[in-house]
């Protein structure tokens, strides 16, 4: 076979591998990062800032609902049942997020569904603690709130400041003996309210009240935990699935008792 016929036969052969990859059809794999992997740009595979999707386990697809528009975006679990009692860590950021002339909080809640004068129109008890960042605020502003629905019961104080890039425990727990619920931050007793409930749904959340101003923390949650009616004890969460409103977003780190809420316009 002589140079000319050799290179007759190479490019046929060529010719054939590449129509067979243009026929193939196209096989995309799901990449799997490692939780304390890195990106290809060398940038923390868990840094809420370089994420562009949720990371979940097996147990489902994450739940995202667009309400932009609605007021109030959360991004968080709610436990929806009999409970006495709900806490968790929150770490703050290592700065200020931007809010534009809006606001934000992340904080841990009980909540019951009630009716107030009008029965067509049923409204929400619920006490709470947490942390708030709102234009022209220097730090985080911890609180003490409740609203008590029938009777329009409002009220919000608050309490002290949350160091940036710091964690500390919140929680919302029912009185022992029965007196109403009692609010903790760090572990000290801030404030109580009797909204007439022995048990109610519990909820940890970041907040945002604007989508197109607002950047949410991040915040991360630890340790979140709930008390079941009945019980003495706390239950880490490791089954009940998150859920943010677009454009927020959260991140499962290991377990659903860990996790970042972020996200911005």
């Amino acid at each position: 076979m002589n140079k000319l016929e050799k290179s007759f036969v190479l490019l046929l052969t060529l010719a054939i591998v590449l129509s067979l990859f243009a026929c193939a059809p196209n096989l995309k794999q799901d990449v799997v990062v490692p939780l304390n992997a890195q990106t290809s740009d060398g940038k923390g595979a868990t840094d809420p800032q370089f994420v562009d999707t949720v990371l979940e386990n097996t147990q489902g697809e994450p739940t995202l609902v667009d309400t932009r528009g609605a007021g109030n975006f959360y991004s968080g679990v709610s436990f929806v049942g009999d409970y006495i009692g709900i806490y968790a860590k929150i770490k703050t950021p290592a700065t200020y997020p931007a809010v534009g002339s809006s606001g934000q909080s992340c904080w841990v809640t009980n909540y019951a569904n009630s009716v107030n004068a009008n029965p067509s129109n049923p409204q929400t008890s619920w006490v709470q603690v947490g942390l708030r960042y709102y234009s022209g605020f220097k730090n985080f502003k911890t609180y003490f709130e409740y609203n008590y629905a029938p009777t329009n019961d409002y009220f919000l104080r608050e309490i002290g400041t949350h160091a940036l890039d710091t964690s500390v425990s919140y929680e919302v727990k029912y009185k022992t003996g029965g007196s109403g619920w009692d609010a903790y931050i760090g572990g000290s007793l801030q404030d109580n309210y009797n909204m007439g409930r022995v048990y109610a749904n519990v909820q940890a959340f970041g907040e945002s009240h604007n989508s197109s101003t607002v950047y949410l923390g991040p915040y991360v949650f630890n340790d979140v935990k709930t008390m079941a009616y009945g019980s003495a004890s706390y239950v880490l969460n490791t089954t009940k699935q998150l859920k943010a409103d677009l454009p927020y977003k959260y991140l499962v780190h290991i377990n659903y008792y860990w996790f970042t809420v972020y996200g911005g316009p």
